[in-house]
C-alpha cells in the first residue's frame, strides 16, 4: 500500500472514490492522530516534546485517541495531566 508510514487504518478499505473516501482514510491515519496530539501538547506543555518521556506520552496519548473515538477533548486532559507535573 503507498505511503504506509502514515499508518492506514485496517479497518477501512483502502481505497475508494473521490474526496470523501480519501479524507476518511486520512483521517482514520495513525499519521493524523499523532499530528494532533502534538499539537495539543505544544499548545498545553507551551514546548515541543523533547524527553523520551514527553515521545513515549505522545506515543500512548495517540493510542487513547484512537482508541476512544478521536476525542480531543480527552486529548486535552491526558496531555493537561503529564504537564501539570512540571
Amino acid at each position: 500500500m503507498a505511503n504506509q508510514k502514515l499508518g492506514w487504518d485496517s479497518g477501512l478499505p483502502g481505497q475508494g472514490s473521490g474526496a470523501k473516501s480519501f479524507g476518511e482514510e486520512l483521517a482514520n491515519s495513525n499519521a493524523f492522530a499523532q499530528c494532533q496530539v502534538k499539537k495539543v501538547f505544544k499548545s498545553v506543555c507551551l514546548r515541543e516534546a523533547e524527553s523520551q518521556a514527553d515521545i513515549a506520552q505522545i506515543s500512548a496519548t495517540t493510542a487513547s485517541f484512537k482508541q476512544n473515538a478521536y476525542q480531543l477533548k480527552r486529548v486535552f486532559a491526558e496531555v493537561g495531566n503529564y504537564c501539570m507535573g512540571e
